[in-house]
């Protein structure tokens, strides 16, 4: 309900009481990654993809967002380690 009023945070907080009553629902800790990944809490959403592909280690979706995750904190590795990098500080 929360996530389809655009209250993110919210849904994630509810996600996480949710999954930690039923650390074995896959469904449950796809949709805590999810959130949290809309939330911009990379860490929980890395923590839950990786406790779907424990479980189930073929799940494609849980997979493919790690990768996307990876690929994007790579990239911003990559630009703040940059010397043509500047901060303007005006």
């Amino acid at each position: 309900v929360f996530d389809r009023r655009g209250q993110s945070l919210r849904a994630l907080a509810e996600y996480q009481a949710a999954a930690g009553n039923a650390p074995d629902n896959l469904g449950l800790q796809l949709a805590l990654a999810q959130a949290a990944e809309r939330a911009g809490n990379v860490t929980v959403a890395i923590d839950a993809y990786a406790a779907v592909l424990r479980q189930a280690p073929g799940q494609a979706e849980a997979s493919a967002a790690l990768a996307r995750i990876q690929k994007d904190k790579k990239s911003l590795d990559v630009r703040a380690a940059s010397p043509s990098h500047t901060w303007d500080y005006k």
